[in-house]
């Protein structure tokens, strides 16, 4: 029986076919890893920003419009001064009360604020890129142990490295104490791989009015956690309406839009200017929601109040009607505020006859003249009540919050923007 094999030419070629189909599986293998590795990151990538953005917008939105921002013991400062609000030397002085929002480590911040700054980001073929690290600092409700309380939140980025010493400090039993100090604003950054953005609570343990102890310091609690990893950008912008036209003018049309810090600062202004500190060869904006204000009124210089007596009778009315006396500012038309919203005036002190300060409800805004719904005794003045300080906070009518993240490699990234409206706004 004779047998008849392969010849060189068939084995060759049937060895061709096998390698062949064998690259074939292994780049369909391959292609498919990398599809499965790369669909695996963009789902943990948007759900990061899902993550992200679920906080935030439950808590932006319900910010409290407050000059009282900070922890504070009311009469503190003087026995005979009980008034509700914070007053100089009235503020628990703990790192955990004082450490957040802008400025040295034991500052005080009266209402929500947005700070504008930035860094500088080196990719991988050397370039700087100018991105945006935004914080905003406010107060507002959040869950923290199953119990809802009434904190001090802040957003900001951070290096991861400085955020893990940290926690990993505090998991060893140390106190947890959160400053500038011990998480620097970022300045310079390779790739957004290693910026975190956190949230920063602190919040008191029981409340003030029920202490019957004055131990005030060791109830102060912080509570910091990271939001997202990865974090490329994170921005927040604000809206505003002016109907009156560009602060003090009156003359340049209604101004309604999106700003930052340091559009506000300039002759785009809504309102209020933002003011501009200087950080080593930057320079940062900052934006505090609130008219007057100790920290305003020294900063940005505006002119005090004064409390107008008006006409005592009105010539149209022939009957007699007086008409009611009305709160006033120079340069200011108070357009953030509305019907129902409150300011609390309270006299500079001088040899006149003592005002009797106090929070007061707005009636009616007409030009930036404020009339209350609470009466004012005028009938004991010589003159117009002058001198008067006031600080009244308010919000945005809404936030605009941008965060860009990337995969961990830091060669995928993904953008993503929301609109988040104020639940508490009066007058929107």
């Amino acid at each position: 029986m004779t047998r008849k094999g392969f010849t060189l030419v068939e084995l060759l070629i049937a060895l061709a076919l096998a390698m062949v189909l064998s690259g074939s599986i292994m780049w369909v293998a391959t292609q498919t890893t990398k599809i499965y590795n790369h669909s695996v990151a963009k789902v943990e990538l948007y759900s990061r920003l899902r993550y992200a953005f679920t906080v935030m917008e439950n808590e932006l939105a319900r910010m409290r419009a407050t000059c009282d921002l900070e922890f504070f013991v009311d009469s503190q400062a003087s026995p005979d001064k009980s008034n509700r609000h914070w007053d100089e030397r009235e503020e628990i002085d703990s790192p955990v009360n004082l450490a957040g929002g802008w400025g040295p480590e034991t500052y005080y911040h009266e209402a929500p604020e947005i700070v504008e700054r930035y860094y500088t980001e080196v990719d991988r073929r050397g370039e700087e890129i100018r991105r945006p690290a935004f914080e905003i600092y406010f107060r507002g409700p959040v869950m923290l142990g199953g119990k809802m309380r009434q904190a001090n939140i802040e957003y900001r980025l951070v290096k991861a490295a400085d955020l893990v010493e940290l926690l990993g400090t505090a998991a060893q039993g140390a106190v947890l104490t959160y400053s500038r100090s011990t998480l620097p604003p970022v300045v310079q950054a390779e790739t957004g791989t290693e910026l975190s953005l956190i949230r920063v609570v602190r919040y008191m343990e029981r409340s003030i009015e029920t202490l019957v102890r004055t131990d005030w310091k060791s109830l102060m609690r912080t509570h910091i956690s990271e939001i997202s990893s990865n974090v490329v950008e994170f921005s927040v912008e604000y809206y505003l309406r002016n109907p009156y036209g560009v602060a003090g003018s009156g003359t340049r049309g209604a101004k309604a839009g999106w700003f930052t810090p340091s559009r506000d600062f300039g002759r785009d202004a809504a309102e209020l200017p933002s003011y501009r500190s200087q950080e080593g060869d930057d320079e940062v904006y900052i934006k505090e929601f609130a008219y007057g204000s100790s920290r305003l009124q020294s900063r940005v210089r505006h002119p005090r109040g004064i409390i107008k007596k008006g006409i005592k009778v009105d010539p149209r009315m022939p009957s007699g009607n007086p008409v009611l006396p009305y709160f006033y500012v120079g340069n200011l038309k108070f357009a953030e505020l509305g019907i129902g919203d409150t300011i609390y005036i309270w006299p500079d002190m001088s040899g006149q006859q003592p005002f009797p300060g106090g929070e007061f409800t707005i009636r009616n805004i007409v030009n930036g003249r404020l009339s209350f719904l609470e009466p004012i005794e005028t009938s004991a003045w010589r003159n117009d009540k002058a001198g008067l300080r006031f600080k009244a906070a308010y919000l945005p009518h809404a936030l605009r919050v941008t965060v860009v993240i990337s995969d961990r490699d830091g060669r995928f990234t993904h953008r993503l923007q929301r609109i988040i409206r104020m639940a508490t706004k009066t007058n929107t």
